[in-house]
């Protein structure tokens, strides 16, 4: 017996050792393999129902808390190939919690899910909207003095917009983004983008929209009073009752501050009645001189009596006025 058990223990002792602190070292190593955890970022995707919006901000990524094997995680982590959690979303009006199982992450095989935070995911649903609303431009700037600026005009004029029922109802308009009109002394038109008071709102405009900003003169009307009115194209001395003429013009304001009425001629053309020789005459006058961008509104009086004069050794006039 005690010749067995030194065979037994003693003969081939150091192979016996190593074989033993290799077993051991395996254990050990196969052991601690088994038993590892890995914390990773996994992305959540909602997958909502037609015909409904998500109009809240849930979580878009929970830490998944892996266990397997330290070989498996290392090779999973080092992948880099980390599905989303999917989650059909129930076409359910309001607020509700959805749960986020174990059992909804993809994974290879030998390795599990211990645990995921958050476990749920808040979300709220509303019916989709739609309807079409005209679009407003907001000016920004100053002009140089002496000019203004008329109302923008844009197309298209109006765009058709969808989002949560909510918000698509309290929405009257759509701005566009602000038109600089700094130093302009002109109309211009330029390209704008579409500003939306909620980033739940889309609208169906590809690109942009052109804007037009007309803009003119600032316009004065003045009236001229008593500029004198005379007679043209006659041979004859001729009387112009009444001799003074108002005029009412109107024209950028710098152009009407600087008019000098006495550069202005108001005429009364007598070519015709000058053939027809002395007598009285009902005409109405010309105003010429008038500066390019300086119109006339109104003229008073409108009928002036001519007479015409009767030159030496001519036979008397007819005091009736002619027509």
């Amino acid at each position: 017996m005690n010749s067995l058990l030194k065979r037994l223990f003693l003969e081939n002792a150091y192979y016996k050792l190593f074989s033993l602190a290799l077993v051991l070292l395996l254990q050990v190593w196969v052991m601690g393999d088994r038993n590892a955890e890995l914390s990773v970022p996994v992305s959540v995707r909602l997958v909502i129902p037609e015909g409904m919006v998500l109009t809240n901000q849930p979580d878009d990524q929970v830490v998944a808390t892996l266990v397997g094997s330290r070989t498996a995680l290392q090779r999973y982590s080092e992948a880099n190939d980390i599905s989303p959690i999917l989650v059909e979303v129930q076409n359910k009006e309001g607020k509700s919690v959805i749960a986020l199982r174990q059992n909804m992450m993809e994974l290879p095989s030998g390795l599990g899910v211990q645990e995921l935070s958050p476990s749920f995911v808040n979300i709220e649903l509303q019916p989709r909207a739609e309807k079409r609303v005209p679009l407003r431009v907001k000016l920004i700037g100053s002009l140089p003095d002496g000019y203004i600026a008329g109302t923008p005009t844009v197309r298209p004029q109006t765009v058709e917009i969808s989002g949560p029922r909510d918000v698509i109802s309290r929405t009257m308009f759509v701005a566009t983004n602000s038109i600089d009109i700094t130093g302009k002394k002109a109309t211009f038109t330029e390209q704008a983008g579409l500003i939306h008071a909620s980033p739940l709102i889309r609208d169906g405009l590809e690109g942009t929209v052109n804007v037009s900003v007309p803009i003119s003169a600032v316009e004065r009307e003045q009236i001229l009073r008593t500029i004198p009115v005379v007679a043209v194209n006659t041979t004859h001395a001729a009387e112009i009752t009444p001799d003074r003429i108002s005029l009412t013009v109107k024209g950028p304001e710098k152009l009407i501050t600087m008019l000098d009425k006495g550069s202005l001629l108001v005429s009364i053309d007598m070519a015709q009645e000058d053939t027809r020789g002395a007598g009285l005459y009902k005409k109405r006058a010309t105003v010429s001189n008038l500066p390019a961008g300086v119109e006339l509104i109104d003229q008073y009086p409108r009928d002036f009596q001519v007479r015409l004069l009767e030159q030496p050794d001519a036979p008397p006039p007819n005091d009736s006025p002619q027509p």
